[in-house]
């Protein structure tokens, strides 16, 4: 799995005090890629999603040297699941027509399949994989990502997207961020899942966390003690 690879890191969080929660506007460099494997941020129950695999979902410096690829696929890890389970794989040159195209459809889901442009040797920015989830539902969520295999039989992944089940919220109101973007990190009761709310309606400390991929342990990015004695702790960033 590919580790979040970090230009800069000059980055500015300001907290602000909105209904009960508070905001962090991030102005970030992380080095993503900003061409997302599936096309919407979240799923909710009987929601429709794509899934596409091109070359150009992968970042620049891991295009292929040669002018095409042995296989392209599509992979996803849901919430639920340990490992990452194939969705499907185009083979333009497989020596038996069974192998071209291989599909792995769930018992009784409706999922359209389409393998479009593998079939020459120039086929590196043509190739693609489109599945059409036509019955999405909350047990989709997770990771997503794509793969290809050169002719040198290396195979390469692209960045993981992760698809959010609608119902719990989201932390962050982007999936994935490029050079320069901003985003937004917000924090409130909404937030939790029901198991973990707090009985009492009274919250006296709020703080949002990160783990960057790669790094072992969380840090702080912003802490709220609206209930302090001392008016300058009340609010830390990080």
């Amino acid at each position: 799995m590919k580790h979040t690879h970090v230009a800069h890191h000059n980055m500015r969080s300001i907290p602000q005090r909105i209904n009960s929660c508070f905001l962090l506007t991030v102005y970030s460099w992380i080095a993503l890629s900003t061409c997302h494997v599936v096309d919407r941020f979240s799923v909710g129950q009987n929601e429709s999603f794509t899934v596409r695999c091109t070359i150009q979902k992968f970042r620049t410096e891991d295009y292929p040297g040669s002018p095409y690829v042995v296989t392209l696929a599509a992979e996803r890890r849901p919430t639920w699941e340990e490992n990452f389970q194939l969705m499907a794989k185009y083979s333009p040159f497989a020596p038996l027509e069974e192998y071209k195209k291989v599909t792995n459809l769930t018992y009784r889901r409706n999922w359209n399949f389409q393998f479009l442009n593998g079939d020459s040797f120039d086929n590196r920015d043509k190739i693609r994989i489109v599945i059409v989830v036509n019955d999405g539902n909350y047990k989709d969520a997770g990771l997503y990502r794509c793969y290809y295999v050169d002719p040198l039989n290396r195979k390469i992944y692209s960045d993981n997207f992760f698809l959010r089940a609608y119902a719990q919220g989201r932390i962050v109101n982007m999936g994935s961020i490029g050079p320069g973007d901003s985003f937004i990190v917000q924090c409130d009761r909404n937030k939790f899942q029901r198991p973990g709310l707090p009985k009492s309606p009274l919250m006296e400390d709020l703080m949002v966390e990160r783990k960057i991929d790669g790094s072992d342990a969380y840090t702080t990015m912003a802490r709220f003690r609206p209930f302090l004695d001392k008016i300058p702790n009340r609010r830390v960033t990080v």
